[in-house]
């Protein structure tokens, strides 16, 4: 993969009738695009394909191009969505100032606390599904709560970040996913969660606990 400008781009557009991903001319045959044609805002992947966005209404690159079918079936597109996802920060008031929700991961037993241990809700985007789409599943499927999310604004990462606020009375219903939570101060987080790209997206989300 070359520079940024370079990177093969998977841009693809919700459609009632079936997802479709964006092919431009390229001579005689057609291809995906490069970032640096579309200027879309992006998450970046590991493979052939390098980052995937999501085309907002009415996007026009303005080349010769066209909308096909998505093939979920398609490795390097399972690929590209499965390595791209969403994290939601939890926050809630507290008496001290905020507090963060973190769960930690079942997988690695109840004592493990290396990477990834501990991480505010998340996870990837399945086949077709949005980035708010996929903050709102996570959010809903790992802690049982359902409420407005905000996307922060961010450098373009592999993980989109949202953040939403609770109330002491919202309770937290785990999946088997994690067998614990807890509401610890924002800079306990930032001790607890690895690897820094978690540590990353606390920060990134500070600014909106108000």
């Amino acid at each position: 993969m070359g520079g940024a400008s370079d990177v093969t781009i998977l841009v693809w557009r919700r459609k009632l009738g079936g997802d479709e991903m964006l092919q431009v001319a390229d001579g005689k045959s057609w291809r995906l695009p490069y970032v640096r044609e579309i200027g879309l805002r992006h998450s970046v992947v590991e493979g052939r394909i390098g980052a995937l966005a999501e085309a907002p209404a009415g996007f026009d690159p303005a080349r010769t191009h066209r909308w096909v079918r998505v093939d979920v079936d398609d490795p390097d597109v399972a690929t590209a969505f499965a390595q791209s996802g969403a994290a939601v920060v939890v926050w809630r008031r507290a008496q001290h100032g905020p507090e963060v929700l973190v769960l930690h991961r079942s997988a690695g037993g109840p004592d493990y606390d290396g990477d990834w241990a501990w991480t505010p809700p998340g996870g990837a985007l399945d086949p077709g599904e949005t980035h708010d789409e996929c903050a709102a599943r996570e959010l809903l499927e790992e802690t049982g709560l359902d409420l407005p999310i905000t996307r922060v604004q961010q450098p373009p990462n592999r993980f989109a970040i949202f953040v939403c606020e609770a109330d002491a009375e919202h309770e937290i219903v785990l999946s088997d996913e994690h067998d614990r939570y807890e509401w610890v101060s924002f800079e306990d987080a930032c001790v607890r969660c690895q690897p820094t790209a978690v540590v990353d997206s606390l920060h990134a989300a500070r600014p909106y606990f108000s």
